[in-house]
């Protein structure tokens, strides 16, 4: 069963549920793509009918989860939900395997009150309930601290929010230490005996040690070999403690040598926008037909393939918080600048802060394009 909801929908994931009819709820954003496709659309009481806790239930984001939280019965699934979407709560879950980790939850109109010097430096102040890097501080002194609680002041006041509550909420924040290390990003799902099914590894890739942005993430079979083992185990360990069925997610953890610390797990999805669909480029991976028709990887013979690149995807995001209405993005113009562009995914950018994705196939100079890319200005491409 398929929920579809703002900001995106990946032609990809259209295509993939149009082909297994998979059951859509009817909702403004699943009907804007009937017309054009023979798509399963089911209204909210048929949905219902068919819904059951240990049902495969997948959403493209968390904007859904409104609808969820309303809508769906207090059952093993929706708890897990929420358990998953709550840092905090997910902090809990994974405590016993990390009991040394340092995390507290504060409200937010308490942030002010807090005494800053009572904690190690450096730490992470971040929304309990976030998405993407949004609202995301590094903290690592007391001035540092101050201008977060500026900039957290400004963002509570100004309404500025394209996603509703359940997605972000500046509510409550949580402050945690500094995980140290890379960052990777992880899609999979536990199948029907729980266990966990990986489909992919993205590592972030950062400008700096103090950069927080969504811009660039890589995968190759080099990542995948390094680390698929290790993450599994401990995303078995993870459903030790939730012990949930039919559940796809995705995972974030920093890895520092043999040292992996999860970061959170968002619940219901799969990377966000159409992030996921770069395994489809690497691996031949169409992660929503492994998910629905309970496929994996084979991990062994893509690692025996020949083709050894790297393949990327590039989040365009604005410089500017504001551009001209008379100009205009051109797409066209990327492939003068990148080579082994494999698809350009648009985005509205009237509404959204970024011009939309690319996704590419790295061959060689992987640290030069890496470089190009985090220091992009992709305003430059308006006309």
């Amino acid at each position: 069963m398929i929920i579809m909801d703002n900001p995106y929908v990946s032609d990809l994931m259209i295509k993939s549920v149009e082909s297994l009819q998979l059951p859509i709820l009817k909702n403004e954003m699943s009907e804007s793509f009937s017309s054009n496709q023979n798509l399963n659309i089911i209204d909210a009481s048929e949905f219902m009918e068919n819904y059951h806790e240990s049902i495969k239930l997948y959403t493209n984001t968390e904007s859904s989860l409104n609808w969820i939280y309303k809508t769906l019965p207090r059952d093993k699934k929706s708890d897990t939900i929420r358990l998953f979407k709550d840092k905090a709560g997910f902090r809990n879950i994974v405590k016993d395997i990390y009991p040394d980790f340092f995390y507290t939850t504060i409200a937010c109109d308490k942030l002010v009150d807090y005494d800053i010097s009572k904690v190690k430096l450096p730490v992470v102040l971040k929304p309990n309930v976030g998405f993407f890097s949004y609202g995301v501080y590094t903290i690592r002194s007391k001035d540092e601290w101050i201008q977060a609680l500026e900039e957290i002041s400004q963002l509570a006041h100004s309404g500025n929010n394209i996603y509703n509550e359940e997605v972000i909420s500046h509510s409550e924040y949580i402050i945690e230490e500094y995980i140290s290390g890379d960052e990777y990003a992880v899609d999979g799902y536990y199948d029907e005996n729980g266990e966990v099914v990986v489909l992919n590894i993205l590592k972030h890739i950062f400008a700096s040690e103090t950069d927080v942005d969504d811009k660039l993430y890589i995968t190759n079979k080099k990542i995948i070999k390094e680390y698929l083992d290790p993450i599994k185990t401990i995303l078995n360990k993870v459903n030790e403690n939730a012990n949930t069925i039919n559940f796809p997610f995705h995972f974030e953890v920093r890895i520092d040598g043999s040292k992996i610390v999860p970061i959170e797990m968002n619940p219901l999805r799969f990377a966000g926008w159409c992030a996921t669909d770069i395994a489809k480029y690497a691996y031949g991976t169409n992660v929503y037909e492994c998910f629905f028709n309970n496929k994996k990887p084979d991990w062994e013979s893509i690692f025996k393939g020949d083709n050894d690149s790297t393949f990327a995807i590039v989040i365009m995001g604005k410089t500017s918080s504001s551009q001209p209405e008379s100009k205009v993005f051109n797409y066209d113009s990327l492939g003068k600048y990148y080579s082994n562009i494999l698809d350009i995914r648009k985005a509205d950018y009237s509404i959204h802060s970024i011009y939309g994705f690319m996704f590419l196939s790295i061959d060689s100079d992987h640290e030069a394009t890496f470089d190009r890319i985090l220091n992009e200005d992709f305003d430059r491409f308006l006309a």
